[in-house]
């Protein structure tokens, strides 16, 4: 029973979840059984452990059916009951959190009813409340086409031919649509950066952007999602860059916390891979690490900060030499993380530390110790342990490793056909530095230009290159 449906649910129950599912449970209007008030008491008193001794099923059964031998059906029975009840409270429950769904059905309820008076009471209140609030996001647009599409059914019935309706009805709809397809297409193209997706263009998409080139929309979250979207598939990214962070900076309130997060983590992205071809980047990339610090955008005051970022700002502080702020963010935000992953990136960004303080065997002690939870750690974790190797002359290992590594890129399917040409050059080319070390009479300017012309997707691995090639050179003039 420890791995039933029901206790799965009631593991996510904090104190005011049952609370008020208690009141729920006990409600006639919402449960008339008692054996599921029963079932329901003795898996709250096993709350938060649910070992499977606390709920056996051979001990739970007795406690609802005193009289019967065990039968498993009967307690099945009771048992999706409970379940039922359980979904039911937490429908209720997301229904009452969202004034603007909960409005349509009263007002849908009105209308049906023919109570005319109190349907345009209710509306203008709820339009009224919508208007106050600050925020102006998705949650708001879709607000405000449910109460028009409301008013639209009103008129209809009325059959006035409000023409008026109709026109609102239909901005209301464009401005969430659009809003929404812009927002969908932010994260799928970002996604398609990073891992290999297959997917069709989106309808009507270019139509959409070109509107919004063309005209002026007052309508900060379609500007902003805009604007995204060209800093990851558009031309002019910087402009649009800029121009992102300045209607961040006017319509911040406008936003929930968790979307503000999100939208400044796209402008981060852009910036992050500009400065992966131009390091000159990275100083406008570490400001608006700190901006996000000092608004407390970072870490959310809701839920734990991304591991992302948390090891892009470790990795940007070693890169510019600034290692008293890598510690700072190590030693204030670690407990900041997910529980879940807060371990591997710490020993992870204490691999980067050590790694930048020259002190190799500590590297690649700390990088066996890290677990590759997505392709990108694999990726991190296995290019600073070849550079480990190199620096410390472990041939063998280093030759071994790149083996494996290049045996998992090209299995890999996830990651995206340019991410994994930029690991498997620099696997090629770490190796040819290798022999050009131990005495291939290879041309070092031969190399040089090789890496010049393939090696593009990343300036930090490629100036890594040629520094040891440029150390490689000097010992060469110097016998």
């Amino acid at each position: 029973m420890y791995k039933s449906k029901p206790v799965a649910i009631l593991k996510t129950f904090t104190s005011k979840d049952f609370r008020k599912f208690d009141e729920y449970v006990l409600s006639p209007f919402f449960n008339k059984d008692d054996k599921v008030s029963t079932l329901y008491r003795i898996l709250k008193a096993a709350h938060p452990n649910y070992t499977s001794k606390a709920i056996n099923r051979t001990k739970v059964f007795p406690k609802i059916f005193p009289k019967l031998s065990f039968n498993e059906q009967k307690l099945r029975y009771v048992m999706s009951a409970l379940t039922k009840l359980l979904e039911d409270f937490l429908a209720y429950k997301m229904f009452k959190e969202n004034d603007g769904v909960t409005s349509r059905y009263l007002l849908t309820a009105y209308r049906k009813r023919g109570l005319h008076k109190y349907f345009t009471q209710t509306y203008e209140n709820s339009k009224n409340t919508l208007v106050k609030s600050n925020l102006r996001n998705s949650s708001y647009h879709f607000n405000q086409y449910l109460l028009s599409e409301c008013k639209y059914a009103f008129e209809a019935d009325k059959d006035d031919r409000n023409v008026g309706a109709y026109i609102d009805l239909l901005k209301k709809l464009d401005v969430y649509y659009i809003n929404n397809k812009l927002k969908i297409c932010c994260d799928l193209y970002n996604d398609a950066r990073l891992v290999s997706i297959d997917f069709e263009e989106p309808a009507f998409l270019p139509e959409i952007t070109q509107h919004i080139k063309d005209n002026t929309i007052d309508i900060s979250s379609i500007n902003i999602y805009y604007h995204i979207l060209q800093t990851i598939v558009g031309e002019n990214g910087d402009v649009h860059y800029h121009n992102l962070l300045e209607a961040l900076d006017v319509h911040k309130h406008e936003f929930t916390d968790y979307e503000l997060n999100n939208m400044y983590t796209f402008a981060s992205n852009y910036i992050i891979r500009q400065s992966m071809r131009n390091r000159k980047r990275l100083p406008e990339l570490f400001e608006l690490y700190q901006l996000l610090f000092e608004r407390k955008i970072l870490p959310p005051k809701e839920g734990y900060l991304s591991q992302f970022h948390y090891k892009n700002i470790i990795q940007l502080s070693l890169s510019l030499n600034n290692v008293a702020y890598a510690q700072h963010v190590i030693e204030k935000y670690t407990k900041h993380l997910s529980p879940e992953v807060r371990e591997n990136v710490y020993t992870y960004s204490q691999a980067c530390l050590a790694y930048h303080q020259q002190q190799y065997q500590d590297t690649i002690l700390l990088l066996h110790n890290v677990a590759f939870t997505d392709p990108y750690y694999h990726t991190d974790t296995k290019s600073l342990l070849m550079k480990s190797y190199y620096e410390l002359e472990e041939i063998i290992p280093l030759y071994n490793l790149i083996d494996t590594f290049k045996a998992y890129l090209r299995r890999n399917k996830r990651l995206s056909h340019n991410r994994k040409q930029l690991y498997l050059n620099l696997c090629k080319y770490i190796k040819k530095l290798t022999r050009l070390k131990m005495g291939s009479k290879k041309s070092i300017e031969q190399l040089r230009n090789e890496i010049a012309v393939n090696l593009k997707g990343s300036e930090s691995h490629r100036n890594w290159l040629y520094e040891k090639i440029e150390e490689i050179s000097r010992k060469k003039r110097k016998y």
